[in-house]
């Protein structure tokens, strides 16, 4: 499967589940098909974190990767390469296990 679909049913599945906002670790091509599709759903984005130097990411502004410690939301691990190591870092910093969605 694809990453469109991919990123297509996770979406249904947070509507389905009554959730509404998200925030996103990444901000590469995974992010952006999740940008596109979110635009036309009930799910926002809340909040955009990475641990790359880059300050703005289309209309957000890329948080540090540190201040999502207490973020109490579902958080969506948009890459698709190096995902257990990214959910890792952030089991490290706080974030429980279902709070994390990974594609």
């Amino acid at each position: 499967m694809n990453a469109i679909n991919k990123c297509k049913i996770l979406l249904k599945k947070l509507v389905m589940d009554n959730i509404h906002e998200v925030a996103l670790f990444g901000t590469d091509d995974v992010a952006g098909i999740i940008h596109n599709l979110i635009t036309h759903s009930l799910v926002k984005i809340k909040a955009v974190y990475d641990d790359s130097s880059d300050k703005r990411w289309l209309s957000y502004d890329v948080l540090p990767l540190e201040n999502i410690k207490g973020f109490n939301g579902q958080i969506i691990v948009s890459n698709l390469i190096g995902v257990e190591k990214k959910v890792e870092l952030l089991k490290r910093m706080g974030i429980r296990g279902e709070q994390i969605i990974v594609i």
